[in-house]
């Protein structure tokens, strides 16, 4: 598996509303609000390279996730002992199953897929379903389990990453305990100072100087080098915008958000009108129009057509709004690993006010005995995957932090 970015981009929040090569078509969903969306590029330095924003009969919502698939399971470097991979995940799920709304198939469930590697697993059942039919939806995460925060903010990260750090330090009182548990990997308010193991630990900003030694003395890899001196000066500087948190906290929270996050324009921002609305406008409207057209011998057009008018102002007024693209976190989701070829989608219903996905295509492979379920971001850049995640496409990743970053850092240069 690997990871995607188009370019890496160091200007805040700077926009391109051209558009997007790699976000692909949507589909049209019938009979249903559903916003269905693909995945683009989130990159870490807080910006995007979006799609145009246009409007159709359904709102397109593009994911723009940037999680790591190799490594996002591992502790910091600062952590002298390496903790389970699958710490965290037993107490997620069951947490996860009884959330009100919360889906999950049986068929699917978190597995180890080398001694650095976990993702989600599908059993013999599963695959079977999946592939007679082409495709199949496995789980829908509720929007009330959601971590979100205004994308069209310059500091959408670090507003999103202080929700988070919040969050972990409430422990079993959090409405989010059992995803801080997964993220965390059991680690407790009661551990600080302490930090959870990282969603990042190869990350270029956790190597030593001697590690970072055969960068500085190429051209590549000091333009690398530049760009992580960069990163950090921004972080910090959006450092200044959270309280609550020590930097230390605040970078594990970030890379977090940086290395699982969604965005879209999908109205659950800004004004948004709630599912309720949404829906129940739309029908009282027809069962009072029915009626008056029934109980009248001859009803009047401009009433008829006033009742068709309020029915559809819900719609009329999604298509015209600008609720603010937002960042989220999307727990159970975020679990599942990249393959750039991998037919996934993730559909955001208003109905349901839940994100589902479905997986297609190329989602699920066969590893080592089990079978792995798949999603894909669309292509990253080798720097940009050093930098943020810690690993490359078709470099092992095994034995200790010093072995696996000289491993990097050779695949990197040649």
């Amino acid at each position: 598996p690997s990871h995607h970015s188009p370019s890496i981009i160091l200007s805040v929040h700077l926009h391109n509303d051209t558009p997007n090569p790699l976000l692909k078509n949507s589909t049209s969903i019938s009979n249903d609000l559903r916003m269905k969306f693909n995945s683009i590029p989130l990159l870490s330095f807080g910006l995007i390279a979006s799609s145009s924003n246009a409007f159709t009969s359904r709102q397109s919502l593009t994911a723009a996730r940037s999680r790591p698939s190799w490594h996002s399971v591992w502790k910091m470097a600062e952590v002298n002992t390496e903790p389970d991979i699958m710490e965290g995940t037993s107490q997620f799920e069951n947490w996860f199953k009884g959330i009100s709304g919360a889906e999950l198939s049986s068929d699917v469930s978190h597995a180890a897929f080398s001694s650095n590697l976990r993702g989600l697993a599908i059993s013999s059942k599963g695959k079977q379903s999946w592939q007679s039919s082409g495709e199949l939806e496995i789980m829908k995460v509720p929007k009330s389990i959601v971590l979100s925060s205004n994308f069209d903010e310059p500091n959408w990260d670090a507003d999103l990453a202080q929700k988070l750090w919040m969050e972990c330090t409430k422990g079993p009182s959090s409405s989010l305990a059992g995803y801080m548990s997964l993220l965390t990997r059991g680690w407790s308010p009661s551990d600080l100072p302490s930090l959870p193991p990282s969603t990042a630990p190869d990350a270029l900003r956790h190597w030593t100087d001697e590690e970072k030694k055969p960068l500085e003395a190429t051209d590549v890899g000091r333009r690398l080098l530049d760009l992580m001196d960069r990163q950090n000066a921004l972080w910090k500087e959006k450092f200044a915008t959270v309280n609550g948190m020590t930097f230390e906290q605040f970078q594990w929270a970030l890379e977090v958000v940086h290395s699982r996050a969604f965005r879209g324009d999908f109205g659950i921002g800004g004004s948004s009108i709630p599912p309720a609305v949404a829906v129940g406008v739309p029908l009282v409207a027809a069962i009072a129009g029915f009626q008056y057209y029934y109980q009248n011998p001859e009803p009047s057009d401009a009433i008829m057509l006033g009742f068709g008018l309020v029915a559809a102002l819900p719609t009329l007024f999604n298509l015209i709004k600008t609720a603010p693209p937002v960042a989220v976190l999307l727990p159970m989701i975020d679990s599942i690993n990249h393959l750039e070829e991998a037919g996934s989608s993730i559909e955001y219903s208003p109905l349901s006010d839940s994100f589902s996905l479905t997986i297609g295509q190329n989602c699920v492979v066969d590893e080592d005995g089990k079978s792995q379920i798949y999603v894909s971001y669309g292509q990253k850049k080798d720097t940009e995957l050093l930098l943020n995640y810690g690993f490359l496409r078709d470099v092992p990743l095994e034995g200790d932090a010093s072995t696996r970053r000289k491993a990097l850092a050779e695949a990197f240069l040649s």
